[in-house]
């Protein structure tokens, strides 16, 4: 996913913002103003819109553009989306008007909002460390994509044939109860041995039975009907009217009493209690089975199982020689990946430690570590920052390396979404903060960034500087413009009490802006 961003964001009666409306744009977006502002509470509303923290307002919408549809989430498509969350009572989370939960928000969201923050260090994980390296191979090489969709096949097939062996190993150990089981099920049903519609036939001829001896009666009511039929015939002469019709219809009586003759004669052989017999023997099968079809169906099943029992060893063997050729062929396939990405290791590992070096951060050590099969291969990556592992650092270094890899992934893909930073250059010197701003700068041409900085060198590289100012009515979010980057950029430098020192160096960096 990616071409994402947000182009508006309104937030209603926070802690902070009675009523704020900001428009955003693409690239890099800073935002300063002196403590107890409000930029940390802009920066949580903004992520709890998105489900990765809770509502701090009554309302906070935001309007986002997004390049593709949203309908496999269940979300209708429209030609913005807007997400939003309303606070009364309880909180609701909306996503172009449908309501929907917080986590199935988030959820969405992960595909194109990312938040740099301490307790997440995704980008470090070993998995996460795979995923970049092939990306930069995929970068140089095309067709390394044919291998690892050919690798996954296999795996896939082979994590299959493994998961069937299972299944029958756990079915070989209880065979004979299963066995005994499927026999006696077969048996159940072949001594009934049920007819499609049988059921239904019997009860009609049940009904017929009931009612044998005032059918018998009626026939021979209508018989005696019957033989008043010339007399009819000469009447109609007589008037000089046609007859056919008379005659025609007597036919079909009589054709009907022959019929209903026949099947007295039957229900007369007929044995009752034989019938009634076999309609409860039917009842008590379509009450297990839900009807006589059912009952084959599960006839037929119930065969075939007995049948895969009875060659359970054949189908273990079968199994068994099969997954010993995926494995090999798998093995192969893993062994291609491992050597094209052992040849790339170094060249990563060069472009990462250019971009470290401009962060002030130690070079970095990765390494290709050997692992059990997996759905990517057999290997895992491991990084080193100078001596230390990198879980190992310190807060402000490890930040710094996880925006060095955010760099590093973005160098070689498409737009990825919206970058969420709050106060990334915090506890840093005046060099390791520019480096940071210079990484972001790189940034912003794959994500929309949105920071919060208290160091003069993030608003220099920015391409749109906002200021939270806090006001008697509440927090206000102003664009500031070239006069109001001067005096703000210059505020963080020497305080409340602008030096003239201060704004000329505030000039100059502006002036000597990227």
């Amino acid at each position: 996913m990616g071409g994402c961003l947000i182009s508006r964001l309104l937030i209603k009666n926070s802690p902070a913002f009675a009523h704020e409306s900001l428009e955003l744009h693409e690239g890099f977006n800073v935002f300063s103003g002196a403590s107890g502002a409000g930029k940390s509470l802009l920066m949580e509303s903004i992520l709890a819109l998105f489900g990765l923290r809770e509502s701090n307002a009554e309302l906070i919408e935001g309007v986002l553009e997004i390049p593709y549809s949203l309908e496999e989430w269940g979300v209708a498509h429209e030609e913005e989306t807007t997400f939003s969350i309303l606070k009364k009572e309880k909180v609701r989370y909306f996503v172009n008007s449908q309501s929907l939960s917080k986590k199935r928000v988030a959820e969405i969201a992960s595909g194109f909002i990312k938040h740099v923050n301490p307790k997440n260090g995704e980008e470090l994980e070993p998995a996460r460390l795979l995923g970049l390296l092939d990306g930069f191979i995929l970068h140089q090489e095309p067709s390394f994509k044919e291998l690892l969709e050919s690798y996954a096949e296999r795996f896939l097939e082979l994590t299959r044939v493994k998961e069937e062996l299972k299944r029958v190993a756990e079915e070989e150990s209880r065979v004979e109860e299963l066995k005994e089981f499927a026999r006696f099920e077969i048996a159940k049903i072949r001594q009934i041995n049920p007819k499609k519609g049988e059921h239904e036939e019997l009860m009609r001829l049940k009904k017929s039975l009931s009612k044998k001896e005032k059918i018998q009666e009626s026939c021979e009511k209508v018989e005696r009907f019957l033989e008043g039929e010339r007399s009819v015939n000469a009447f109609l002469e007589l008037l000089g009217r046609e007859k056919e019709f008379f005659e025609s219809a007597m036919n079909e009586l009589r054709a009907l009493i022959e019929e209903e003759r026949s099947h007295l004669l039957e229900l007369e052989e007929m044995d009752a209690e034989s019938l009634l017999d076999r309609l409860e023997k039917l009842a008590d099968l379509n009450r297990r089975y839900g009807g006589e079809e059912e009952a084959l169906a599960y006839l037929a099943q119930k065969q075939k199982e007995l049948e895969r029992y009875e060659n359970l060893t054949f189908s273990k063997e079968a199994l068994q020689k099969e997954l010993t050729q995926l494995e090999k062929s798998t093995k192969a396939l893993s062994s291609r990946l491992h050597e094209s990405r052992l040849s790339y290791v170094p060249k990563l590992e060069s472009l990462l430690n250019e971009r470290l070096g401009a962060l002030l951060l130690p070079c970095a050590k990765l390494a290709l570590e050997e692992s059990a099969l997996h759905a990517k291969g057999q290997d895992w990556v491991r990084l080193m920052l100078g001596n230390a592992k990198a879980e190992s650092v310190s807060s402000g270094e490890f930040n710094r390396l996880r925006l060095a890899l955010l760099a590093l992934e973005a160098s070689h893909s498409k737009r990825l979404g919206v970058l969420i930073l709050d106060e990334i250059d915090s506890n840093l010197s005046g060099e390791e903060s520019e480096g940071v701003a210079r990484v972001l700068q790189e940034l912003s041409h794959s994500y929309q960034i949105l920071a919060i900085s208290h160091q003069p060198h993030m608003p220099s590289y920015a391409h749109r500087h906002f200021l939270v100012k806090k006001e008697a009515k509440g927090s206000t979010i102003e664009r500031l413009d070239r006069e109001g980057q001067i005096l703000e950029i210059a505020r963080i430098v020497s305080g409340s009490e602008i030096t003239p020192e201060a704004l000329e160096f505030a000039k100059k960096r502006l002036e000597s802006k990227p």
